[in-house]
């Protein structure tokens, strides 16, 4: 949430916006947490619309939201290279970054939710 909060802010920074303005966001969630992605609407919607930032108030008004999970695009490319061969596939996509790891598993053409080891 913060870490959205401070982009936007800097956003609002670099564009010289004024301390309202319109917003639509696309997220990248770690694969683990992309199930709770339409909980996160809300919740940045109501954040946006007034916060304190170094600068002073800030009132974003959300009129676009999308969330997808990290490693998405990688997979829909290798999916749109194979073909209907995916489909009689198992792949694993491993992502590792400096904190956490995730991975995400298609069976045949079907994504599981993700995991991420605690």
């Amino acid at each position: 949430m913060y870490k959205t909060l401070a982009a936007v802010w800097v956003i609002q920074q670099k564009f010289e916006l004024t301390e309202s303005f319109d917003i639509s966001l696309a997220l990248l969630l770690p694969p683990g947490e992309f199930e709770d992605s339409a909980l996160l609407k809300p919740m940045l919607r109501d954040a946006l619309a007034e916060f304190d930032s170094p600068t002073g108030k800030v009132n974003a008004n959300l009129i676009g939201y999308e969330c997808f999970p990290e490693g998405g695009g990688i997979y829909a490319m290798y999916c749109k290279n194979t073909g209907e061969a995916i489909r009689r596939k198992v792949i694993a996509l491993v992502m590792l970054g400096y904190r956490n790891a995730s991975v995400m598993i298609s069976r045949r053409g079907i994504l599981n939710r993700g995991k991420q080891p605690t």
